[in-house]
């Protein structure tokens, strides 16, 4: 569950606060963060949860940067399959309304794939996740960005030979080009 902690501590100068904090016997990993500002300012953290076990799933923190309300929702789910380097990112802090926007690397029995999903209510709830990629491994990487009208996802593709390759949706993520 979401915990917070009002201690802070000191670090080059600067004071930091605690603002939410888990731990679990399963393997929580590989965070990234996102802001997003407007009708609703809140820090988004996507991170993996059980990767390779019955609960393995993409879960994102969302924290209320007005009210200091926290909560968890699950992004992506895919049991008993490796997820790795999930990224986030949110649409331009000049929009009013806002998405945020999630990649992940999801390796079954036959194969890897690039995951997408987004949420269209500020992280509450988040959509049927589509395949952007096929053919990966582990070793390979993601990225998604927003800006100016376009979100982009990238990816590597390493075989005999390496690939860098882009997907661009120039409608919030309903659609992507080839």
């Amino acid at each position: 569950g979401v915990v917070t902690d009002s201690a802070s501590f000191a670090y080059g100068g600067a004071s930091w606060q605690v603002l939410w904090w888990t731990s679990s016997d399963d393997t929580v990993g590989e965070p990234c963060l996102a802001v997003g500002e407007g009708n609703v300012n809140r820090l988004l953290c996507a991170f993996v949860y059980g990767s390779g076990t019955s609960l393995a799933s993409l879960e994102v923190l969302t924290f209320d940067l007005d009210t200091g309300l926290a909560f968890i929702t699950t992004a992506l789910w895919r049991p008993s399959q490796l997820l790795a380097h999930p990224r986030i990112c949110v649409d331009s802090p000049e929009w009013a309304l806002w998405y945020p926007y999630v990649v992940c690397l999801v390796q079954g029995a036959s194969t890897s794939e690039v995951h997408f999903t987004r949420s269209l209510d500020y992280g509450n709830q988040w959509t049927t996740p589509v395949i952007l990629a096929s053919g990966l491994t582990l070793a390979d990487r993601d990225d998604i960005d927003f800006g100016g009208g376009t979100l982009t996802a990238a990816f590597t593709r390493r075989g005999a030979d390496s690939d860098v390759l882009l997907r661009i949706s120039r409608d919030f993520g309903q659609t992507f080009e080839p």
